[in-house]
């Protein structure tokens, strides 16, 4: 059975090597899969991209209906991809995410996203947003729309996953004045067999005056090559 294992390091500056240690006195065998370097500390939005193969993070409300949800990697835009999957009519949902402890400034949201209703993809009646909330603010909220390969395509009784496709989702420039935002997406499916794929969610600053992260490379860190 996979699981995760996390644990705290001091990183030097250069090149560091992350080394594997099986002795004689070790049994078994081990698979390694997927290697994440991430912050512990406050003002960080963890697990964007859902690489970590699970829904760490975020907390979904499915709010009183049937939706199945989880992360997996069929279809996903890269890596592993969140689902949000209405089965009947009237299914809803939250998936957010709380990031306290952040520096003030100025920021933007993107995400890609898939929204799949399969038995009409007007998606007329249905609701899907991406939105951004912070205390004493309004809500900036992104209106997410299915995005067909053929608009003019022939009409169909079903549409399957291979006719839509993975769109990019944005805000404008959000000013960040209380040290926190809440990144949330939420669907309300009009009709049964409705779908929404979310990947690559980022928070990134759009101010110079606000230092960015060391961002820490790695190569091959998910065994492809």
């Amino acid at each position: 059975k996979w699981g995760n294992v996390e644990k705290s390091v001091q990183l030097n500056k250069g090149v560091n090597l992350v080394t594997l240690e099986f002795t004689g006195e070790d049994k078994g065998s081990i698979l390694v899969d997927s290697i994440e370097f991430g912050s512990a500390g406050a003002g960080q939005l963890v697990n964007g991209d859902f690489e970590m193969g699970n829904e760490t993070g975020w907390t979904v409300d499915t709010l009183g209906t049937t939706l199945w949800h989880g992360v997996d990697t069929n279809d996903a835009y890269q890596g592993y991809k969140q689902y949000l999957y209405s089965p009947s009519d009237g299914g809803k949902v939250s998936s957010k995410q709380i990031i306290a402890g952040l520096k003030n400034g100025k920021y933007t949201v993107s995400s890609m996203v898939k929204l799949m209703p399969h038995l009409d993809p007007s998606f007329a009646g249905g609701v899907a947003k991406m939105i951004v909330s912070q205390p004493g603010k309004e809500k900036v909220e992104v209106n997410i729309q299915p995005n067909l390969k053929d608009p003019n395509g022939p009409v169909k009784q079903k549409w399957n996953g291979e006719d839509f496709e993975y769109k990019q989702f944005s805000t404008d420039i959000i000013d960040v004045t209380e040290g926190q935002v809440t990144l949330e997406f939420y669907l309300e499916a009009p009709k049964a067999d409705t779908s929404m794929q979310i990947d690559n969610v980022e928070l990134v600053s759009a101010s110079s005056e606000t230092p960015q992260d060391v961002q820490v490379k790695l190569y091959n860190n998910g065994f492809e090559n």
